[in-house]
């Protein structure tokens, strides 16, 4: 819907269409690291790294300007 408005830079809807071809390639099993379990592999962009507090690490990538 937000590529259709023209509201939305070139750059921006180069990133949402790479984001919906791999939600496509989940759902036709082409990103399952153990089929048998249905785990996918994420792109290391979309992980929060880990830390000691993994509750604010979240919070910080959600909100970053809240902490």
């Amino acid at each position: 819907m937000r590529l259709c408005s023209g509201k939305v830079i070139d750059r921006e809807a180069a990133k949402i269409t790479t984001f919906y071809k791999w939600l496509l390639q989940i759902r036709d099993g082409y990103f399952y690291d153990d089929v048998n379990n249905e785990l996918i592999k994420l792109p290391s962009y979309l992980c929060i790294t880990s830390s000691n507090d993994p509750i604010d690490s979240i919070v910080e990538e959600v909100y970053p300007s809240l902490l």
